[in-house]
């Protein structure tokens, strides 16, 4: 059986701006996350019209097949979605969408949503060499240190697309990779996938001793800190109006932590013994790195405060104490305007930092 894996990014000839396709916002809020919030879940979404749009810019050509940052769906054009329609069965549920873009080729072609609602666990463990990290993805996400190996016994029969349990990977076989393979389509990135079988004592094995890596390796993390009472944090009306709303935080290049992760982040960063972090600051988002996104209550007005950035290497440390004093960046007057950017695509980051494209 021949086994093709979906890839997670566009290859750099394919120019789509992730962050003004607001379609993909739309899909990310109807999956569900994973137990640690490390990857979304495949999800049957019914009837659905989307508002929003994909937007892509003049490369010379249409491409057929544009992945996005979730394993769950992605964008295809008309003759890659009809072989998907033509092969797929029930795996997957498409979905006209509307396509924005300054590229003068007319006429513009027809674009379709793909969404994959199938999990399945046939990842050959053994062959894959799966570590999982304490730290990322998440013990219910595993890097491969091997190339990735799948088991076609585990596939069940009719199934021809699907998203792995453990690697959160989307794939397709039988026919309809076979199928897809052969109307080449453009700017795709496809990969065929070596396909081995594993006993199932092998397997058990296998997710065992990956298993004991990870609660090993979480052995030597520092305790958890007890999270600070919410009610001792200076919460501005304008971050209690944003939760309110029922928003999940979730925004293309940020996500907006909730009250209670707010509280466990402000603990962690009191407790880092050589930074002086303020302890009225309240860390609202981080950036994946190390940084913070922080709101300052001292400066409070009409139920708002400006939103400063902490960046750990460009903090001053003390050469003899080791201390580590943050110097603090300005994002914004306000937490609304802040918002305000990121829910339109935006990093969040000071004028600085996105002047060189962080």
């Amino acid at each position: 059986m021949k086994v093709v894996l979906l890839p997670r990014w566009a290859p750099d000839s394919v120019t789509i701006d992730y962050n003004r396709s607001k379609i993909f916002d739309e899909v990310l809020k109807l999956l569900p996350r994973s137990q640690t919030r490390a990857a979304w879940l495949p999800k049957r979404l019914g009837e659905q019209t989307f508002a929003g749009a994909i937007w892509m810019s003049h490369n010379g050509k249409w491409p057929d097949f544009c992945p996005d940052v979730s394993s769950c769906f992605f964008v295809a054009s008309e003759r890659c979605a009809a072989v998907f329609r033509e092969h797929a069965g029930d795996d997957v549920e498409i979905f006209p969408i509307k396509v924005q873009s300054p590229a003068k080729l007319r006429p513009r072609p027809p674009y379709f949503l793909v969404n994959i609602h199938r999990l399945v666990d046939c990842v050959n463990v053994s062959a894959s060499v799966l570590k999982p990290s304490p730290y990322w993805p998440a013990p219910d996400i595993w890097l491969p240190s091997k190339a990735i190996t799948i088991n076609p016994k585990l596939i069940p029969s009719g199934v021809s697309c699907f998203v792995t349990k453990y690697l959160s990977n989307a794939f397709v076989c039988g026919k309809l990779a076979e199928a897809l393979l052969a109307t080449r389509p453009r700017f795709a990135g496809l990969k065929t996938i070596a396909t081995r079988t594993e006993t199932e004592g092998k397997r058990t094995a296998a997710i065992a001793h990956a298993v004991s890596i990870y609660a090993e390796a979480t052995k030597h993390l520092p305790p958890k800190v007890a999270p600070t009472p919410v009610e001792r944090l200076t919460i501005p009306e304008s971050l209690k109006a944003f939760h309110a709303s029922g928003h999940d935080g979730i925004f293309r290049n940020v996500e907006v932590l909730d009250l209670e992760r707010c509280a466990t982040n402000h603990a962690s960063l009191m407790n880092w013994k050589e930074l002086k972090w303020p302890e009225t600051h309240v860390p609202i988002a981080d950036d994946g790195r190390g940084g913070y996104f922080a709101l300052d209550p001292t400066r409070m007005k009409d139920g708002d405060c400006p939103v400063v950035y902490f960046d750990h290497e460009l903090a001053s440390v003390d050469p003899k104490s080791g201390a580590i004093t943050p110097n603090f960046e300005h994002c914004d007057d306000t937490f609304a305007g802040w918002l305000h950017r990121v829910r339109h695509g935006s990093t969040g980051l000071p004028r600085r930092t996105r002047a060189k494209g962080r």
